[in-house]
């Protein structure tokens, strides 16, 4: 008879001590189970693990209840309480609840293995869970459950080699994320391989996995990624928009079937259109239209690259590749909490546009009433190509690729073919072909 294994966690080993302390010298009020935190943390730890870009956020307390116990609240106060964990001090009845992360003081480059014994109950019970969350598997369309299934029984990795590389490489919080990530690939029963219903992003144990160990999967495999992709995609955006929406226009066809008019007006908002257009063509007007030039870039896979060039002091590619997220989805201004106003990543804004002001300008006015529309757009229409699209006609045509958002990575053997079908997908769907990088892991 098979005996399942125990539950693998990594935590800090200085979290777990110093809780340890604090449980001794300042019992909670309640009958409590050490296991109990450390599931409590560990959930915190994915959420963070997984949406690396937010600071604070929510619990599912139905689901922390599924897997543990009925007063899992008193541990999240007891947690809060002594400052294992922080809130971000923003609750509204009824709106918004508290939402939490990690106290870094507890996270040390000391990671240990800690157990959930398989037959104890909070072991039973995130099994039970685990199980429940596969239970949509069976509706998933045939492509993407034959993706799932690849995730599921064939993906592996040179664990021991990947281990030793976190442990030579990282810091003690990537440390700490990666080697829980490789951990739920290693027990299978783990694996996941979810829709993100705000973005449609497909999610699974590899997208929050550092790219470096990606090299450690067993096999030979080619990745294809769309160079610069967000800014790519949002040049085409703003391409339908100055294309089909000036007067006298309206019979264009669409760039790409995500571009149809109800859909994207919905989103975007006639006067976000509106606005966009007077500033394309106050700058075409005065023959500064920048535009033009930001888009040539971004299809040829360059604009990274042409950034660096301007400037006091030269920038590196990784680090204006880390500033576009802030420069194109934080917010155009923020109050504080005196009263007064502040332009968020305002240093950052001021570069891109004094490179190219009139994108800069159309970026501010599509967020002008909502930030985190024009992501979740951009997101959403990165997932239409890569998982409706181009992922779909791979495997069609008897490949099933593993993707990571904007990229799709294959067996070496069908690294033409790929590319091939790849090229065909982006020039059906959106016109050009942009450029794609290659890289052999």
């Amino acid at each position: 008879m098979r005996v399942s294994k125990d539950l693998v966690v990594y935590l800090p080993a200085k979290f777990v001590d110093s809780l340890k302390e604090e449980l001794k010298n300042n019992p909670p009020p309640f009958a409590y189970k050490l296991e109990y935190f450390l599931i409590l943390y560990n959930y915190i730890l994915n959420k963070q693990k997984v949406k690396k870009k937010q600071e604070f956020h929510a619990l599912n307390k139905v689901r922390l209840k599924e897997m543990t116990v009925s007063n899992i609240e008193r541990y999240i106060v007891y947690l809060k309480r002594n400052n294992f964990i922080i809130s971000d001090g923003s609750f509204q009845e009824n709106v918004k609840s508290l939402h939490y992360k990690l106290n870094d003081d507890f996270i040390t480059d000391e990671i240990e293995k800690y157990l959930i014994k398989v037959k104890s109950k909070a072991g039973k019970n995130i099994l039970k869970r685990v199980k429940k969350d596969k239970a949509h598997y069976n509706r998933l369309p045939d492509y993407k459950k034959k993706m799932q299934e690849k995730i599921q029984k064939e993906l592996d990795f040179d664990y021991e080699e990947a281990f030793n590389w976190i442990d030579e490489n990282l810091d003690s919080r990537k440390k700490l994320y990666n080697k829980s990530t490789l951990e739920s690939i290693l027990d299978k029963r783990f694996r996941y391989f979810r829709e993100n219903p705000t973005n449609n992003r497909i999610e699974t144990n590899l997208t929050s996995l550092k790219r470096e160990l990606r090299r450690f999967m067993v096999g030979e495999f080619v990745s294809f990624d769309l160079k610069n992709c967000q800014p790519l995609l949002f040049g085409m955006v703003l391409k339908n928009i100055t294309e089909r929406y000036k007067e006298g226009r309206e019979s264009i066809t669409a760039l790409c079937c995500y571009f149809e008019d109800e859909s994207f007006v919905k989103v975007f908002g006639n006067k976000g259109i509106q606005d966009v257009l007077k500033i394309h063509q106050d700058y075409e007007s005065k023959g500064k239209d920048d535009f033009i030039r930001y888009y040539e870039k971004a299809i040829a896979g360059i604009l990274y690259d042409d950034l660096c060039e301007f400037g006091e002091v030269k920038k590196e590619r990784e680090d204006v590749k880390k500033m576009i997220y802030p420069i194109f989805f934080s917010k155009n201004f923020r109050y504080n909490e005196k009263g007064g106003g502040f332009i968020p990543h305002k240093k950052e804004k001021l570069f891109f546009n004094s490179v190219y002001p009139s994108v800069g300008k159309m970026l501010e006015a599509l967020k002008k009433e909502n930030n985190r529309d024009l992501p979740i757009y951009l997101q959403q229409f990165e997932s239409y190509l890569f998982i409706e699209c181009i992922a779909k006609e791979l495997v069609e045509n008897g490949i099933v690729p593993y993707t990571i958002h904007d990229s799709v990575i294959v067996e070496k053997e069908y690294e033409q073919k790929t590319l091939g079908i790849i090229e065909s997908v982006l020039k059906r769907e959106i016109g050009v072909i942009p450029a794609i990088d290659k890289k052999y892991l």
